[in-house]
């Protein structure tokens, strides 16, 4: 049965695990006794913002928060040492190393199989299911097929589980599929929602209302996710559980991706971004069809957050003329909630607005000689100013 770390999605969310990678190679080849537990458990406190409890030495970080660091590929424990993944360096490198999340959830698809060593039922010699591949082939096959590109819960445990599915099939095979009803605990139907959640940081998917959507993707992005994210990687895994995952954690090149999400960038959209990645990845986000679906479905009337207008009464021609923007910093995902897709950090704008507070952004951050917001906190304070100049 498939499996996941219930109850941590705080913990999951990219832009977490790269504050959680910086703070884990600080400890790298650490034995963590009493006191480095302590100490790990304090400096992942302040790093992330996040709590990591109960604070005592009866429930070390090893014991509470371990699944959640190799689930994501990013450490494991020999006895007492901690040792961090070859992905954990690259998930905290910074500057022109950085990965996207795109990239960063390519290389955990590749990787993250069942068994996993994570899990009391690892097993080296055991035939390897890639869930992630599974999930986002069998999204392409129901748009493929012309039907709604929408995965649920249910779903992965009838059509996938079901079938045994590897991740390995090519799409014909998902586009053939029919159901198998088989047996789920709510617990299993908890942690599932969860993993769905997990891979919808990827910029062409999003979770709402305990469903995975696909957004459309064209050819070229099918043939990139096929070649890429969507193929297992082939190796011989260790019998050690620490021993596993440092392999299954290797990195020998990262993937740099062009298509994901979007389609073909525009001079006006290099323009528009500076044509960097992250901002690039910032503008795929922002583009996102189902993102725009479920901003309208909560905010029936197309106010513009920043100059105030309601565009219906300016054009009412127009059915619903606001583009969605980004308010946390440049290279982050959507931040994830309980529900999956967190709406709290788009806003509305009106086309003219978006790209002034764009424009806004690329003045601030010159005149600070940043290349990105540092924190989310940050990019909301400038995101106000810029409203502010406008009004």
């Amino acid at each position: 049965m498939w499996r996941w770390d219930q109850g941590r999605l705080q913990y999951f969310q990219y832009e977490s695990l790269k504050r959680i990678a910086e703070t884990l190679i600080s400890f790298d080849g650490i034995d963590i006794g009493p006191r480095e537990n302590s100490l790990l458990r304090e400096a992942l406190v302040q790093s992330t913002g996040l709590p990591f409890k109960p604070d005592n030495d009866a429930y070390p970080i090893k014991r509470n928060y371990s699944r959640v660091f190799q689930c994501a590929l990013l450490c494991t424990f020999r006895d007492t040492k901690l040792l961090v993944t070859d992905l954990c360096k690259r998930v905290a490198a910074s500057g022109a190393d950085a990965l996207t999340v795109d990239e960063y959830l390519s290389l955990c698809s590749q990787r993250f199989s069942f068994p996993f060593p994570a899990f009391n039922d690892f097993d080296n010699k055991a035939l390897r299911q890639f869930p992630i591949p599974a999930i986002i082939k069998l999204l392409i096959a129901r748009q493929r097929n012309g039907r709604e590109a929408a995965l649920s819960i249910e779903d992965v445990f009838f059509y996938l589980i079901g079938a045994g599915c590897t991740g390995a099939e090519d799409l014909s095979f998902y586009e053939s599929m029919t159901p198998n009803l088989i047996p789920y605990s709510n617990d299993q139907g908890r942690q599932m929602r969860e993993l769905l959640i997990f891979v919808s940081q990827f910029s062409f998917l999003q979770f709402y209302n305990s469903t995975l959507y696909l957004e459309p993707l064209s050819d070229s992005t099918v043939s990139e996710l096929l070649s890429v994210a969507l193929s297992p990687l082939d190796v011989v895994l260790p019998p050690g559980k620490s021993d596993a995952l440092l392999t299954l954690s290797k990195v020998d090149a990262v993937p740099r991706l062009s298509n994901y999400g979007v389609g073909a960038i525009s001079q006006e959209d290099i323009e528009f971004t500076e044509g960097e990645r992250r901002r690039i990845e910032h503008l795929k986000i922002e583009r996102s069809s189902l993102l725009r679906r479920y901003y309208m479905y909560e905010h029936e009337s197309p106010l513009c957050c920043a100059c105030g207008v309601d565009m219906s009464e300016k054009y009412p021609w127009t059915k619903y003329l606001l583009e969605i923007h980004h308010l946390l910093p440049l290279s982050s995902s959507v931040r994830l909630n309980a529900k999956g897709t967190s709406l709290d950090d788009v806003v509305g704008l009106c086309p003219t607005c978006h790209r002034a507070i764009h424009g806004y952004y690329r003045q601030w951050l010159d005149k600070n000689r940043l290349r990105d917001f540092r924190s989310k906190e940050e990019a909301k304070a400038v995101f106000e100013e810029a409203v502010r100049a406008i009004r």
